[in-house]
């Protein structure tokens, strides 16, 4: 088994044991039948990782490491802007505890100043890590829901038929690695949390599975085409 199968049996295992009892709590009661759950590709995660990893690198070397702790922070905080799609005042929040760090450990000694901030980069990245398991895509019988959080969960959801258009986009890395971002356009909705999940492996597939759902779930495709005419009497 080469690896990137293994990278794919480690996604979908992981994906069935840790969100089983999640479905059953939030879908389950709904009656709706879960048809897929896909999470998101571990390509999320690269960016973070490298970020956190030159931080704590230039940490170590600076003469001045709260200046570049700004910059790592602010980093950070844009790219979850960029990728999330944050407004102005969500960045804010985000930007805030960093911020108080910085201001508590104002009188801290520059070595110590390096160990607390390469431990708060470390345990950002075990967060980033812990709400990437608990992020995934559900696709049911006449519903599409995005499940996500570790402490608190988020469990928003669109009808099927309420979904006008859908879009799978790749870059040339997204390519190479067979995922991409899915797309989606809601009736109704101007801000919909669903507008946007990826990268998911194999999102043409996914998307296809998604489409034909649609298809089912719409009131023609329900009651089905409409019978023959009788035939002509002679």
């Amino acid at each position: 088994m080469g690896l990137r199968e293994r990278l794919r049996w480690l996604e979908s295992s992981t994906v069935d044991g840790l969100f089983e009892r999640r479905l059953e709590r939030i879908v389950g009661p709904t009656g709706e039948r879960v048809l897929f759950v896909r999470r998101r590709h571990w390509l999320a995660l690269v960016g973070p990782a490298l970020l956190v990893t030159a931080g704590c690198l230039v940490l170590a070397r600076a003469g001045e490491p709260r200046t570049w702790l700004v910059v790592v922070a602010g980093g950070t905080v844009l790219l979850d802007r960029w990728r999330r799609h944050w407004s102005t005042a969500r960045t804010a929040v985000a930007a805030a505890p960093w911020l108080v760090v910085l201001w508590l450990t104002r009188d801290l000694t520059t070595p110590v100043f390096k160990a607390a901030a390469a431990l708060a980069l470390l345990l950002l990245l075990l967060v980033l890590i812990a709400r990437w398991w608990g992020e995934a895509l559900v696709l049911t019988e006449t519903s599409l829901w995005k499940l996500s959080g570790v402490v608190t969960t988020a469990s928003p959801k669109a009808p099927l038929t309420q979904i006008l258009f859908q879009d799978v986009r790749q870059n040339v890395v997204e390519r190479a690695l067979d995922c991409g971002t899915l797309s989606f356009d809601t009736a109704g909705a101007s801000d919909d949390p669903l507008a946007r999940f990826g990268p998911i492996h194999d999102p043409f597939t996914v998307s296809a599975e998604i489409s034909q759902q649609r298809l089912r779930s719409s009131p023609a495709g329900r009651s089905g085409p409409p019978p023959p005419p009788p035939p002509a009497m002679p």
